[in-house]
């Protein structure tokens, strides 16, 4: 009986050990797969698992006052010389891209505007065509709705990133779908002269599109 006895304490000892063992490993590995999650998540949000940052033509922020309010836009592109308002591209879907043209060497560009964008995986071409006008009125009364950055927001997000206060002098709008998804260049000719390229990030669709507060 003793011996019995003694089986059924060990017995109880070892399965207690052993749950506390396994409790042990959850907890252990539990921070491992949150650190994962976090990877595919953020991964997922950018569309491209393998997609950097130093991938694409980086942005650029520019300020102008409306009636003692000041109104931060976010720009892809050269800074000083040409970008677009930054939005969200997205495959097959009829999307225009306002441009904004600094002076050149005192002169302002005008005239017309070609985009040849190239995606770089495929190398397939898509291209879109514009008028170079005189800007005469605020970037807000642009056709197409932009959302502003709230400037204590974005010095709160960005203190390091400088805000351009230059006015761009001229401005084009071109209507563009993109049929891929992936890294395009976008060569960017003004009275057919080049005046460099742009890379940009097309996503597949807008469900892969979310504006997170760190």
């Amino acid at each position: 009986m003793k011996f019995i006895g003694i089986l059924i304490i060990c017995t109880i000892l070892l399965s207690g050990c052993s749950s506390e063992k396994n409790n042990l490993v959850a907890v252990a590995k539990e921070p491992i797969i949150k650190e994962q999650a976090q990877k595919r998540i953020k991964a997922f949000l950018r569309g491209n698992a393998e997609l950097n940052d130093s991938d694409l033509t980086q942005t650029f922020t520019i300020s102008e006052k409306i009636k003692d309010v000041m109104m931060v836009y976010e720009v892809r592109g050269e800074e000083n010389r040409y970008g677009f308002i930054n939005n969200p591209l997205i495959k097959n879907k009829e999307t225009n891209i306002e441009w904004l043209f600094w002076s050149l060497e005192n002169e302002k560009p005008l005239g017309d505007l070609r985009i040849i964008c190239t995606n770089l995986e495929t190398k397939q071409k898509v291209i879109g065509e514009g008028k170079i006008s005189e800007k005469k009125g605020p970037i807000q009364d642009l056709p197409s709705n932009y959302t502003t950055i709230p400037l204590n927001r974005y010095k709160t997000l960005s203190e390091d990133k400088k805000i351009n206060g230059d006015i761009p002098a001229s401005l084009s709008s071109t209507t563009i779908s993109f049929p891929q998804s992936g890294i395009w260049e976008i060569e960017v000719l003004v009275n057919e002269k080049t005046l460099g390229d742009i890379k940009v990030f097309v996503q597949n669709d807008e469900a892969n599109i979310h504006y997170l507060n760190d």
